[in-house]
């Protein structure tokens, strides 16, 4: 768009193909105003599928693991995603309820350990549990 607008379209995980299609090199990096996000991938493999595919942006969300696994696993993530440049969004908290297949407690985001999950991982994003609900 001539207005600088920019537009996000996000795909869900069950969407991505079960492996990159094969190619002499690396997926060519969008040149229209489109940003392409993998929205809620489970793990590392998912989020490294999404890049290889060549999203320009990704979430892992690993809240559902202990705070130490969400650090070690969104970090592995944002490592393989920085180095290809692409961006990075994490979460951490969740919601009571049913949120993307994954049935929970509620645990609504501390801000000093938002602020600790960002210093560790060196993402660009972050969803938090504050109370609102999505996904039921």
């Amino acid at each position: 768009s001539d207005d600088g607008t920019v537009f996000l379209f996000a795909l869900r995980q069950p969407l991505l193909p079960p492996a990159p299609v094969r190619s002499p090199g690396p997926a060519p990096r969008p040149t229209s105003p489109f940003c392409y996000h993998l929205d809620h991938g489970d793990s590392f493999e998912s989020c490294k599928l999404a890049i290889d595919l060549g999203m320009s942006s990704v979430m892992i969300d690993a809240s559902h693991h202990s705070y130490e696994e969400n650090i070690a696993i969104t970090k592995k993530v944002v490592e393989y995603a920085h180095a290809r440049g692409v961006s990075v969004e994490a979460e951490l908290g969740t919601l009571g309820g049913i949120e993307e297949d994954v049935t929970g407690t509620v645990c609504l985001t501390d801000p000093a350990q938002a602020k600790d999950f960002v210093a560790r991982t060196g993402i660009d994003a972050l969803a938090i549990a504050i109370g609102t609900s999505h996904g039921s």
